[in-house]
């Protein structure tokens, strides 16, 4: 019977853990603790583009660069416009300084979720870091024509990306472009 009830348990446990819920609570982990889950509901369901996602941008933050690479472009097999994994792909590029590369990917993430600030301000820095300032402007005043509208699909404000930060990149471009 005591048997029986560990099994249990441990069922219960590992079910849960592969639900949506569970992967909610491990995007509140740091992310050294975070990596260990998602390996561990990975083995579970190799398949889960949603764990994967979520595991390839513990990877990013963790400036695994290549492993991040990797599982993104395993979603990316599954999925070929999902606009997280693009998303984080052309962020993975952006880093590595691959700008070209990085704004063929942050455009067809943009071709999925075209309202999405994300997207588009790091769209804006790969064109800031390929010194094409006024594609850089051009993007950062869509999305604050999106806020306006109310259209603009904004991250978290943990994100660093607020409508002031846009606001005072466009200034820094402006104020730069008067220097010229």
């Amino acid at each position: 019977m005591k048997t029986l009830s560990i099994f249990l348990a441990i069922s219960l446990y590992l079910i849960a853990a592969a639900s949506p819920v569970f992967c909610h609570i491990t995007d509140k982990m740091p992310d050294s603790v975070a990596q260990m889950e998602y390996e561990i509901l990975l083995d579970l369901k190799p398949e889960d583009t949603l764990i994967r996602t979520k595991y390839a941008m513990v990877k990013f933050r963790l400036n695994k660069l290549k492993a991040a690479e990797s599982q993104f472009n395993k979603v990316l097999d599954l999925l070929p416009n999902d606009y997280d994994s693009l998303e984080g792909l052309g962020r993975v590029r952006l880093k590595q300084k691959k700008y070209e590369q990085a704004v063929v990917l942050f455009k067809a993430a943009l071709q999925q979720k075209p309202k999405d600030a994300a997207g588009r301000f790091y769209l804006a820095q790969t064109y800031e870091a390929s010194s094409r300032d006024k594609d850089a402007v051009f993007e950062l005043k869509q999305i604050m024509a999106d806020i306006k509208a109310g259209t603009a699909i904004l991250p978290p404000k943990t994100s660093g990306i607020t409508k002031e930060t846009i606001q005072q990149k466009i200034a820094g471009f402006t104020k730069n472009t008067r220097k010229q």
